[in-house]
């Protein structure tokens, strides 16, 4: 019976609870408020217990009882829970001192820059780094049309390699000596898309490949080729002209896993870079520390004109020639004015490539060489003349924060805000060989690629231009003069940025939209929508849609293709026959904008003292 868990229990004095009590127990709980803790002997309530039923006071008694087991067993681990708590709290508060953050530095320690932060300062500060592409040539660094090597297994073109070879008798790449005797030409084959591949498993070679050559053929293989066929059926015979050779004729060209390979075809450690980088660092010691930029060169120069000017004169006054030093100086003057105009004009000339595209409006706006603030309102934004005449003594004197005059990618994107805040739509259509198709151009949400599509069709770039891509349920890509989905540029020759506007999505049959090779790599090809393509937004630029000609959509996307050769059109396939613009708010824009600046500008000389 001493055995048995006991517990305290509110009893009433009855007969039938006295024949319940039991023998003293050994152990008990006592629960005194909140608190609770062992006790080796029973207890008894200081006060007397009012019965529930109303009956005689009742006492805290010792209750032995046998069958409610699961009540002590909760009241024991209740109070080992409690336990554990209070000492788990007492080793936090122990363990938590005053100098927790001793330790804690207000700086970035050595350890910490070099380890965590990168340790920029102990980068080494070299020009060309990393591995040198497979089909790249280690002299000239640019993709070779007739590879040649030696038997380090170094790629050239032999037209770059063997002049060098012949001038100076060693390998560009290592140093070494080398003869044009030594030089191997390789045998290297290309598939139908001009790219190096291997003639017997037809895997194209790129930067991943595994590429090796057989000395005494010249002929390129991968080298699982040359592994399965050859030394593995101990069949050492050339696998296209069945020449013997020997495990050592087998050079390796390319093998990302071979470490010594990879090092010599390291761009940092090329022999002839390494010299020129040598040459050139000798020549700008001998010549100073002292390095001239294109500003401190100009300024310079026109020192020395000044002189040479001032030299004349008193040439002149020694001579007796008073009258022509007097009309020297008006005459240089307006000479180079002239000079300065000249220049200005052939610089804006519409046939430069860099002027290709740029309107004859915007090309008049960029001579009247308006400010930033004129340009975009509230970017005050100098030419920087003060603070560099304070901080260096090559530039001329300048008290004055003059605003500097805007860049032209600052007045495209004035001109185009201008195109975007007249709320107008462009209209054009396209003659195709099966019908035309009238298309509307969002000017007004995305003026860069409206103005792209509207240029190109005035220009005449679509054509004679096929669909070369017809996918049903898909789309329709097209306006590639080359028709192989690789060429095409943009109105101003160079690839643009996209332009992304949430109310333009791809979310119906009929959609415009560019196609291009990556982000901000929009030039000439478009595609049109058969159906909604929510995937492809903000991904691809959005810039119009087909408003008359659904019928011809329709006869385009039936028309037949080649599955297997990304859906091209099959015999004659769809044409652009031309393009006609209809309306292009691009030169009401351009009006717009230069009557502006040109209003700006006036106020602003009318503004300016005497």
């Amino acid at each position: 019976a001493h055995n048995r868990p006991s517990v305290l229990l509110h009893t009433s004095a009855t007969q039938s609870t006295r024949r319940c009590l039991g023998p003293e127990p050994l152990w008990s709980i006592q629960l005194v408020g909140r608190s609770e803790r062992f006790s080796s002997r029973p207890h008894r309530c200081r006060r007397p217990l009012l019965h529930p039923r109303g009956g005689a006071p009742t006492a805290v008694t010792q209750h032995n009882i046998s069958q409610p087991y699961a009540a002590a067993a909760k009241a024991i681990r209740r109070a080992a829970q409690v336990i554990r708590r209070r000492s788990s709290r007492k080793r936090l508060i122990a363990t938590m001192g005053k100098n927790q953050h001793s330790k804690d530095r207000m700086f970035i320690t050595a350890t910490e820059h070099a380890g965590l932060y990168g340790g920029y300062k102990k980068k080494k500060t070299i020009g060309l780094t990393g591995a040198l592409p497979f089909d790249c040539c280690a002299l000239s660094l640019l993709p070779f049309d007739s590879p040649v090597c030696a038997r380090d297994g170094i790629l050239f073109d032999a037209l770059q390699l063997l002049p060098y070879v012949q001038e100076k008798g060693v390998s560009p790449a290592t140093g070494k000596k080398l003869a044009v005797k030594d030089v191997l030409r390789l045998k290297m084959a290309k598939n139908q898309d001009n790219q190096w591949h291997c003639p017997v498993t037809c895997k194209v070679f790129t930067n991943h490949s595994k590429v090796v050559c057989i000395a005494t053929t010249g002929n390129v293989f991968s080298k699982d080729a040359v592994k399965e066929l050859c030394f593995k059926r101990n069949c050492l015979e050339d696998l296209l002209d069945a020449t013997p050779f020997r495990k050592e004729d087998v050079i390796s060209l390319h093998d990302p896993d071979d470490k010594d390979l990879v090092s010599r075809r390291d761009l940092a450690n090329f022999w002839h870079l390494q010299e020129e980088r040598k040459k050139r660092d000798a020549e700008l010691g001998s010549k100073g520390s002292f390095k001239q930029t294109d500003a401190q060169k100009e300024v310079l120069a026109e020192a020395k004109r000044n002189v040479q000017e001032r030299e004349a004169q008193r040439m002149c006054v020694c001579g007796n020639h008073n009258s022509i030093c007097s009309m020297a100086s008006p005459v240089a003057f307006h000479a180079g004015l002239a000079k300065e105009k000249a220049r200005q004009e052939a610089l804006n000339a519409p046939d430069r490539p860099e002027n290709r595209g740029l309107t004859e409006a915007y090309l008049r706006v960029r001579q009247l060489g308006a400010t930033t603030d004129e340009v975009t309102p509230g970017s005050k934004l100098t030419s920087g003349a003060t603070s560099g005449s304070f901080t260096s003594s090559a530039m001329d004197r300048s008290t004055t924060a003059a605003l500097r005059a805007a860049t032209d990618d600052e007045l495209k994107t004035a001109r185009w805000k201008v195109l975007r805040s007249l709320g107008q739509k462009g209209y054009a259509r396209i003659r195709t060989s099966l019908g035309d198709l009238n298309v509307e151009i969002h000017c007004d949400m995305v003026p860069r690629a409206a103005e792209n599509f509207l240029g190109l069709c005035r220009d005449g770039k679509y054509d004679e231009t096929l669909f070369h891509r017809v996918v049903r349920h898909f789309v329709a890509q097209g306006g590639d003069p080359t028709g192989t989905g690789r060429g095409g540029d943009s109105l101003w020759g160079a690839p643009f940025a996209d332009e992304f506007d949430s109310r333009l999505t791809h979310s119906e049959r009929g959609v415009l939209a560019y196609a291009n090779d990556g982000r901000d790599r929009n030039k000439q090809q478009f595609y049109v929508t058969f159906k909604s393509c929510g995937h492809l937004d903000n991904k691809h630029t959005v810039f119009g849609r087909v408003v008359g000609g659904h019928d011809v959509l329709d006869r385009i996307e039936r028309i037949e293709v080649d599955a297997a050769d990304d859906h091209r059109p099959l015999k004659d396939g769809v044409k652009i026959l031309g393009t006609d613009v209809f309306v292009d708010p691009t030169v009401e824009a351009d009006a717009k904008f230069e009557g502006e600046l040109r209003a700006k500008i006036a106020a602003r000389a009318a503004a300016a003292p005497a």
